[in-house]
């Protein structure tokens, strides 16, 4: 063999070598961007947030990260059930009709389920942070002073004209004890 035709075969073989490490090297690469999928067949995804809601006290919340921001989980009360039972009267927006929640959750509990309000905890003109008021059973938010009662619906004459009920985010009932928050418009 000359020693040019030598030089060009192993030029070209340690290319080829090269080049195939180079796809060997790009397939986890390639692998890490796709989304891994579960043993049901759902894609993981940051939205896909599963909460247990068995460590919550009647008249507490717990706290979720979520990617559009916190959710809160407040478990209502008997006394919060009976008021919500009531005819509704001084709401701004009692049927939730210009509300943003899911199509499920609009009715006078604003939830899939009685005891659980999922919720948004930040007011729709300013986003600022409501808190619970146990004395008066109602969440209130100190920006403008709305008040909001255990399904997040404001109180007619309070806070600023614009203010609605608190958001609820989509979110499915997997059992009595747990629940999936999903992605917006899902």
């Amino acid at each position: 063999m000359e020693p040019t035709s030598r030089r060009t075969y192993l030029t070209l073989a340690v290319k080829l070598l090269f080049l195939l490490g180079l796809i060997l090297l790009s397939i986890p690469f390639f692998a890490s961007l796709q989304s891994p999928q579960q043993a049901d067949g759902r894609q993981n995804s940051p939205w896909h947030v599963e909460v247990g809601l068995q460590d919550i006290a009647a008249g507490t919340i717990k706290k979720v990260n979520w990617p559009a921001g916190e959710v809160w989980i407040y478990r209502r009360t008997l006394l919060d059930l009976q008021h919500l039972a009531r005819p509704v009267s001084g709401l701004r927006d009692p049927d939730s009709r210009a509300s943003e929640q899911p199509a499920s959750c609009q009715n006078n509990l604003r939830s899939l389920s009685e005891t659980y309000f999922v919720f948004i905890p930040n007011e729709t003109r300013r986003g600022c942070l409501v808190n619970w008021d146990e004395a008066q059973q109602q969440f209130v938010e100190p920006c403008h002073g709305a008040r909001f009662d255990a399904a997040g619906r404001i109180y007619g004459k309070s806070g600023h004209p614009r203010q609605q009920n608190l958001r609820v985010p989509n979110y499915h009932l997997l059992s009595a004890q747990r629940i999936r928050l999903l992605p917006p418009g899902q």
